[in-house]
């Protein structure tokens, strides 16, 4: 401590603004779940909270992509109309994964004509 300094806890400040953005976001998806029940949707979907989401609030669906930098994450919409939260490792594996099966399926039926 320096003479005639009041004492400064760096970890209480930031336990402080830690505090502060958890309950913005807790209020802001309260707001949402507000929202989307008085216009009868069924889900909502948001971003760049940093907090990537997918979740049930009472009848809603909540999806939030969080943020690409951050969090590598994103939102996607399946064929069927699903959405799903993915990060971008679950994504390379999912198209890894694809790339071995359609490559040995081709490989078993070219032994088929060889």
């Amino acid at each position: 401590m320096m003479v005639g300094k009041e004492s400064y806890s760096v970890s209480k400040a930031i336990k402080s603004k830690v505090k502060s953005a958890v309950s913005f976001v807790d209020q802001y998806e309260v707001q949402l779940r507000k929202l989307a029940h008085q216009r009868e949707c069924q889900g909502i979907i948001c971003g760049h909270i940093h907090t990537p989401a997918d979740k049930q609030m009472d009848e809603i669906h909540y999806l939030n992509s969080g943020d690409w930098v951050e969090s590598l994450s994103a939102i996607i919409e399946h064929h069927d109309g699903r959405m799903e939260l993915i990060t971008y490792q679950e994504f390379m594996h999912r198209v890894a994964a694809e790339m071995e099966e359609t490559f040995t399926a081709s490989m078993e039926s070219a032994e088929v004509f060889a």
